[in-house]
């Protein structure tokens, strides 16, 4: 469930930042920040949507989880 939020997160901050311009390249601008910290969480491996969408799918069809790690 938590990957699949920081997934939405993502796709939100895809969206909203191209609208920004050359101002939400600033370090000082929060939706840059925003953007740089969405980004950071969306590729942290609790967060990865590949691995863990993979491991749900395994479960819902009658399957282990292939990666004991998750």
């Amino acid at each position: 469930m938590v990957a699949y939020a920081s997934r939405l997160c993502v796709e939100a901050m895809e969206l909203l930042f191209p609208l920004m311009g050359g101002r939400g390249l600033a370090k000082r601008d929060p939706v840059g920040r925003a953007w740089r910290d969405v980004h950071a969480i969306g590729q942290h491996i609790g967060t990865t949507w590949d691995v863990h969408a993979c491991a749900w799918g395994a479960v819902r069809l009658g399957g282990n989880i292939p990666d004991p790690k998750v």
